[in-house]
C-alpha cells in the first residue's frame, strides 16, 4: 500500500483500510488472500505429484522460474514428496540453507527468456508463478513462454494474475496498473509503493512502472497456444490465468 511521501512526512491511511488489510492483503498471515494462496500452492503440489504418479518415475524434477522457497513452503509443510526435485531459477540465485531446503530445493541463476544453456525436454516440469508479467515486452514474454514449453519434458503451469481485475496485486491499489505509464511512474518516484522500489531518478521510475504487464485472456492464449488456460475469478471478475499443458509426445533431452 502507498505507506509515506519521499521525506518524512506520512500518508494517512484510508477508512476501512484495517478491514482491507484484514482480507484482501496477501502479505498478512490469515488473511482472506493469504489463505487462498496457501491453498493454491497446495493444489499446484498436488498437481506436480500427480504428473509424477502419473509417468510412473521415482525421481521427478520440477523448474521453478522466478520461484521461491517462501512459495512452496506454505505447501511442503503438509506433503510427502519422495524423488522430487525443484530447481529455483532466478536472476540471482537464491541461497538456500539445509533447514528450509526441505530437501527438495536446487537453486539456479539465469533469465527465463534464454535458457539455451539446457537443452530441449531437460526437466520433467516446468512452473511458474506470478513471473512471466514482469518479462518486460510482448516479445520478451513469447520468448519466456517458448523457453517454458520448450524445456518441460511433460508439460508445464504457469500462472499470471489477469489484467482485466481491478485491485492491482503488485501495489495493492485499485486499476494502479490501468493508470498511464508517465502516471505511475510519476506515484512510484513520489511514494513508497509495496512492491515498486521508487526513484529520485525519472527515468528509473518509468522503467520500473513499464516493468509489469499483466496478460489478457487473449494474451495468455497467445502466449501458450497449446496450453488450457483457466480462468479463476473473483466476484464474477478474471482474477488470473492459469495455462497448464501435458505433453502426450514425451520430449527426449
Amino acid at each position: 500500500m502507498l505507506e509515506h511521501f519521499g521525506g518524512s512526512d506520512t500518508l494517512s491511511k484510508p477508512v476501512g483500510y484495517a478491514l482491507i488489510t484484514r482480507f484482501l492483503n496477501p502479505d498478512r498471515e490469515g488473511s482472506w488472500l493469504d489463505r487462498r494462496r496457501r491453498a493454491r500452492a497446495l493444489a499446484d503440489l498436488d498437481y506436480l505429484l500427480s504428473v509424477q504418479a502419473s509417468c510412473g518415475q521415482t525421481a521427478f524434477s520440477v523448474l521453478d522460474v522466478g520461484g521461491t522457497v517462501a512459495w512452496w513452503r506454505l505447501a511442503l509443510e503438509s506433503r510427502e514428496t519422495p524423488g522430487l526435485t525443484i530447481t529455483l531459477l532466478n536472476v540471482e540465485p537464491a541461497e538456500l540453507s539445509p533447514g528450509e531446503s526441505f530437501g527438495v530445493f536446487k537453486s539456479e541463476s539465469g533469465d527465463g527468456c534464454d535458457l539455451s544453456e539446457h537443452p530441449s525436454g531437460s526437466f520433467d516440469f516446468v512452473y511458474s508463478n506470478s513471473v512471466i508479467e514482469h518479462a518486460g515486452s510482448f516479445m520478451r514474454r513469447a520468448q519466456m513462454a517458448a523457453e517454458i514449453s520448450r524445456l518441460g519434458r511433460y508439460g508445464y503451469l504457469v500462472q499470471a494474475p489477469s489484467h482485466g481485475f481491478p485491485l492491482d496485486p503488485h501495489s495493492g491499489l485499485p486499476l494502479f496498473h490501468r493508470l498511464p505509464t508517465r502516471w505511475r511512474a510519476a506515484l512510484i518516484g513520489r511514494f513508497t509503493i509495496r512492491y515498486y522500489p521508487g526513484s529520485d531518478d525519472r527515468h528509473e521510475n518509468l522503467v520500473v512502472a513499464d516493468s509489469t504487464l499483466m496478460p489478457t485472456y487473449n494474451e495468455m492464449c497467445s502466449l501458450f497456444p497449446e496450453a488450457e488456460v483457466e480462468v479463476e475469478r473473483l466476484l464474477g471478475m478474471s482474477k488470473s490465468f492459469t495455462a497448464v499443458h501435458r505433453k502426450t509426445s514425451v520430449q527426449q533431452g
